[in-house]
């Protein structure tokens, strides 16, 4: 198996970085919700801020830029917000947006974002910049994508660089999705640099890709594919973006709570890992942070947060996951 309570000796050597989560509250009136700084070498934690309430969910995409934190809440009853708060003195700020939000970058100064979002159901998805400030925030489409089909997943857009890789199930000789396929987007210039269906060769479902390991660029990779959509049975594969097709290959079988909330990992943090909340692990008690090697499949428990997170008395669920040094801003 690939589960393991020590580092394995294939892991890339750790370097220090913080990590910065969301310890959403359950409970409408009761505790506010938490945004956490670990020290993921020194295994401590500090509250950076706890004025969001249950209200509001952290769910989907997060990104550091300079000082600031930047997630997308999702609010009861009025749509999206973008949350920002200083990591050095915990100040908040929300701003509401339109449209449903998936994933979020860095832009070249502080106060631009880039963003995955939808409108309409089935969902319509698009590249925006955000530019915010003032009373209302200002929006500016940089690339649509055509009809595509979606699987619920967040973690399937990623950013590096000046790059988005958005990834998608195809339905081919099934009522369930067994197959995917691939977009990069340039967030300059809006174009579609690469789109590639996902195969396995003649006949052979790729599966669904629910997140693959993404640098700007990269030809090889690795990810997370699925049989079908909606299965658990998830295995770490090989991909090669050289060819007409992404081909999917040696594939071995991952645990069942790799990535199996649907809520995005961290993009790597400086030590070659992607790290992400374990749902098999997560007691009543505390639920762990794991750190999952997309090179090897192995996986280690990284860290526990405290809290009621499982049985009758569930008060807390781990939200979004964001690390820093952020990676790289246009």
């Amino acid at each position: 198996m690939f589960r393991g309570s020590v580092l394995a000796a294939s892991f890339v050597s750790a370097s220090a970085f913080k990590s910065y989560i969301m310890k959403n509250s359950k409970v409408v009136g009761g505790d506010n919700s938490q945004l956490l700084e670990i020290d993921m070498d020194g295994k401590t934690e500090r509250v950076v801020n706890n004025e969001l309430t249950a209200e509001t969910d952290f769910v989907k995409g997060s990104t550091v830029c300079g000082n600031t934190w930047y997630g997308i809440g999702t609010q009861m009853s009025a749509g999206n917000v973008i949350a920002e708060v200083d990591i050095t003195t915990g100040q908040l700020k929300t701003t509401n947006v339109g449209g449903l939000w998936y994933q979020i970058h860095c832009g070249s100064t502080d106060n631009v974002l880039y963003g995955v979002t939808a409108i309409n159901s089935p969902p319509q998805f698009a590249l925006l910049k955000l530019t915010l400030g003032g009373e209302y925030p200002q929006t500016d489409v940089i690339a649509e994508f055509p009809p595509v089909l979606w699987d619920g997943w967040s973690s399937s857009f990623t950013f590096s660089g000046n790059e988005l890789q958005a990834n998608f199930p195809v339905k081919v000789h099934s009522e369930f999705a067994q197959d995917g396929e691939v977009y990069r987007v340039d967030i300059r210039t809006g174009e579609i640099t690469m789109h590639k269906q996902y195969s396995k060769g003649i006949l052979r479902s790729s599966g669904v890709p629910y997140f693959v390991r993404h640098t700007e660029g990269a030809v090889m990779t690795t990810g997370v594919f699925a049989t079908e959509e909606g299965h658990k049975d998830l295995k770490l594969c090989n991909v090669d973006f050289g060819g007409d097709k992404a081909k999917v290959s040696k594939c071995k079988d991952l645990p069942e709570d790799w990535w199996a909330s649907g809520i995005p990992s961290s993009q790597e943090c400086g030590d070659g890992l992607h790290y992400f909340p374990s749902i098999g692990g997560r007691m009543p008690s505390y639920q762990p942070i794991d750190a999952g090697n997309m090179v090897t499949g192995e996986v280690h428990e990284a860290y526990q947060l405290q809290g009621e997170f499982g049985g009758e008395g569930t008060r807390w669920y781990i939200g979004t996951h964001a690390c820093m040094p952020n990676q790289s801003i246009v």
